[in-house]
């Protein structure tokens, strides 16, 4: 099965090449990214917007990313709708009906969109394991807690400063800096402060990956333990989720000590390498809804 990733605009969280990255070693589907712009954060990309037209008529599944123009201009195919946050907050029942209408299939990134439209399927932002950076931290200094906001307002910026401020610790404010600088400072840094206002966004997954604890808003938590029952397995899950952990010791999130140490960093602008584990069945499974369908 070919599926084509399309995202009109630039790659919003690097969601469009992580998919495609994520399938590299899957046997039998093959998934590739087109992406119209770029924007400072500098996320890699597959094939270039010149591209789509040649390969649009290849495609078993197009998977669309809060845009539906490309398969309006380019012809009708089975297709995922894939909803990320503000956009669909604002057009629920726009969305909603072109789903509906069409025989698509809607999935979304986070987990307060499925409060908006529970038919949505639950899609898990990918991380590439080879992409992030060493953690680089050292000892006898104030505790460093990253914050890399793409909008204050909304991810409360000035409440985390003021709190920093109060009870003495080190903010490191990471802005208009490009996705892999981003990684960079969060891999110096003890934890992360998210949000509070929307659960948690790909910062939180990309500072997990590294290793740092997360600070979130807890609104979705028991949402989420929900859904990672089902997905995972009760008592894999259980554990994942500090159920059965708070009788361990907690790790020191100062060192690498509790977790192994992912590759060196090196910024790449081309596709890159297969990732080891083939995605997990949940992604795969809106791909094979579509094509059975048809």
């Amino acid at each position: 099965m070919y599926v084509l990733s399309v995202r009109q605009g630039s790659d919003l969280a690097g969601s469009s090449y992580a998919i495609a990255k994520a399938f590299a070693s899957h046997p039998t589907i093959t998934v590739r990214s087109a992406v119209r712009s770029t924007n400072y954060l500098d996320y890699p990309h597959d094939l270039a917007w010149s591209q789509l037209t040649d390969e649009w008529p290849h495609a078993d599944v197009v998977h669309l990313h809060e845009n539906a123009k490309p398969r309006r201009i380019l012809g009708d195919k089975p297709f995922v709708m894939h909803l990320h946050g503000t956009v669909f907050r604002r057009n629920v029942d726009l969305f909603r009906r072109y789903i509906a209408d069409n025989g698509g299939v809607g999935v979304a990134a986070t987990l307060d969109l499925l409060d908006l439209e529970p038919s949505l399927t639950w899609l898990p932002h990918p991380i590439s394991p080879d992409m992030l950076p060493k953690r680089r931290v050292t000892g006898g200094r104030r505790l460093r807690v990253a914050h890399a906001p793409t909008n204050r307002a909304i991810k409360s910026t000035e409440a985390f400063l003021t709190a920093c401020r109060l009870v003495g610790v080190e903010p490191v404010l990471i802005e208009g800096k490009t996705n892999a600088e981003c990684l960079a400072i969060k891999a110096t840094c003890d934890a992360l402060y998210d949000q509070t206002e929307l659960g948690y966004g790909v910062n939180a997954i990309e500072a997990w990956a590294l290793g740092l604890p997360v600070i979130a808003d807890e609104a979705h938590a028991e949402k989420y333990l929900e859904l990672l029952l089902s997905l995972s397995g009760r008592a894999r899950a259980q554990r994942a989720c500090g159920h059965t952990c708070q009788q361990r010791e907690p790790p020191d999130f100062r060192s690498d000590s509790h977790r192994p140490n992912p590759p060196n960093y090196a910024p790449r602008r081309s596709r890159g390498p297969a990732l080891p584990d083939s995605p997990a069945a949940e992604t795969v499974a809106p791909y094979h809804h579509l094509i059975k369908d048809q």
